[in-house]
């Protein structure tokens, strides 16, 4: 289990077996850039997210061994 840290969206424990949780914070994240308003980060949205999440497994990953 990760711990992880988003500003404006709290804290969240991420780890693969739970796809629901790593969905809904992939969600929170998605509208969080939405939110912001930057047309740069706003065409590309989806995809930050995806690799905001995927850093974070990739760092749960790295603190298991």
């Amino acid at each position: 289990m990760v711990h992880f840290s988003f500003p404006l969206l709290g804290h969240y424990c991420i780890t693969s077996d739970k796809p629901i949780e790593v969905k809904k914070l992939r969600g929170n994240i998605d509208t969080e850039i939405l939110l912001t308003e930057i047309p740069q980060l706003i065409d590309k949205h989806e995809r930050i997210a995806v690799e905001i999440v995927k850093l974070a497994e990739k760092r749960h990953q790295e603190l298991l061994k």
